[in-house]
């Protein structure tokens, strides 16, 4: 997937959201819809596109429930800073995608100046 297609999919809050969910736990859609607070509709409408992307990926347990995680394969670099911006998006290595030709490595400062990511 291309890096810019990845970034404005993830210009949406509310996948954002899920997202910072999923980096926790394995959620199913309506354990995610009550913890945000969007609807199930919505939540579906979101996954669906997350998972299309590869960004998330899901498993059906014995109940058939299907519970989503944050694809394995997945890893988004972005570098901003007054000297240039750049993006890369890796998955498996046959389907890596570079815009800049370099991104060591992502960092963002909380606004509190404790380092901390989120």
């Amino acid at each position: 997937m291309d890096s810019a297609v990845l970034l404005d999919l993830l210009g949406n809050e509310n996948r954002r959201r899920i997202l910072r969910l999923l980096a926790t736990k394995p959620c199913y859609v309506t354990e995610i819809s009550e913890y945000l607070d969007v609807s199930p509709k919505a939540v579906i409408d979101h996954l669906r596109k997350l998972e299309e992307a590869g960004v998330v990926e899901s498993t059906t347990d014995d109940q058939r429930r299907k519970y989503f995680r944050i694809a394995r394969s997945l890893r988004l670099e972005v570098s901003v800073s007054p000297y240039g911006f750049g993006a890369k998006s890796a998955y498996p290595a046959k389907n890596s995608l570079d815009m800049s030709g370099r991104c060591p490595h992502l960092s963002i400062e909380a606004p509190d100046g404790s380092g901390a990511t989120g």
